[in-house]
């Protein structure tokens, strides 16, 4: 934790075309801004379907001044 650095995170997926072909194009699924070099988000729901929602694309950020260095913990159910 630095808390000269505030965290950023967004989460992707890959949009499909109907017949389930990858388009090029990924839908934001969020956006999350943190305080003070901490970030928690808890119980976003991620669409999944074996064959159009089945990856998921976290993209870790930081804007600041300091050490840009992050820890992701992270469960399933």
């Amino acid at each position: 934790m630095d808390p000269f650095i505030d965290p950023k995170l967004s989460l992707w997926q890959t949009i499909y075309d109907p017949l389930g072909v990858p388009t090029g194009d990924y839908q934001n699924l969020g956006l999350f801004v943190g305080v003070d070099g901490n970030l928690v988000v808890l119980d976003i729901p991620i669409p999944y379907h074996a064959f159009t929602n089945n990856d998921l694309f976290v993209v870790m950020e930081g804007y600041g001044f300091g050490n840009e260095e992050y820890t992701i913990d992270f469960w399933t159910e």
